[in-house]
């Protein structure tokens, strides 16, 4: 081979290595693109996201701090229901707004193993702020007069 076309075959050579370059380097510039494209796309989605979680945790605070504005008036009531046996007085403590006890005062007549069973809703009451809880399975009647009685004393407290 002579020495021009040795020279035009090195030329050749190095100008097929300089394109294939440019084509990865160019092909590189488009998957970059993508990328930085992919990643706005994500940015905004991610802002879009966080705005509305801050939506929800305002609108879920108006609604805590209007929960909060308690129903009740403060003082001590007591109410009374009909459970198996008798009736049941109950006395309701509300202070700042909230329930802060629920006592069993008398259960005339009723079994003490069934009335016992249904008193453990009254610190249900207490934590739901509610008179308005579950019934205690195998003490039905006992648990419905203590939430005649829970619901008598509380309908006192409403605030007008």
């Amino acid at each position: 081979m002579n020495r021009k076309n040795r020279s035009a075959s090195n030329f050749g050579a190095k100008l097929a290595g300089l394109l294939m370059v440019a084509a990865s380097i160019a092909g590189y510039q488009t998957v970059a693109v993508q990328w930085a494209q992919a990643a706005q796309t994500n940015e905004q989605a991610i802002a879009a996201v966080n705005a509305y979680n801050q939506q929800v945790t305002s609108l879920e605070q108006t609604q805590n701090d209007a929960a909060q504005e308690s129903l009740y008036q403060d003082g001590v009531y007591q109410g009374s229901g009909t459970g198996f046996g008798g009736e049941i007085v109950l006395s309701v403590s509300v202070e700042g707004g909230q329930i802060i006890s629920v006592e069993a005062l008398s259960h005339t007549g009723e079994d003490d193993a069934y009335f016992s069973l249904a008193q453990s809703m009254l610190p249900e009451m207490v934590a739901r702020q509610t008179w308005q809880v579950d019934t205690v399975s195998g003490a039905t009647f006992s648990s419905s007069g203590i939430l005649e009685a829970a619901e008598n004393a509380l309908g006192q407290a409403v605030k007008s």
